[in-house]
């Protein structure tokens, strides 16, 4: 997955599902750890899913910051593949 597409992905149209570029459990674990919550939601937009990676990658989300940077993504998605691999180390 390249980062800058995913960045202008979520600017061009953010209401899509985030199953376009996050298979089921990604999205789910991301939603999950980055919400810190255990309720998974019905439908997951790509504007949320990026939001999460960016508190994944350590943006404080308050709502006056806009969308995440690709700095924030891909620390989000270093978190997310990591968090990702120990669960599946742990199966």
């Amino acid at each position: 997955m390249q980062i800058l597409n995913l960045t202008y992905l979520g600017k061009i149209c953010p209401e899509i599902s985030s199953g376009i570029v996050f298979v089921e459990e990604e999205w789910k674990v991301l939603c999950c750890c980055a919400r810190k919550s255990k309720e998974i939601p019905e439908s997951y937009s790509l504007k949320e899913a990026i939001y999460d990676l960016g508190v994944l990658g350590g943006t404080k989300g308050a709502p006056s910051d806009g969308m995440p940077g690709v700095r924030s993504i891909w620390q989000g998605l270093d978190v997310l593949y990591s968090l990702l691999a120990y669960r599946n180390y742990l199966v």
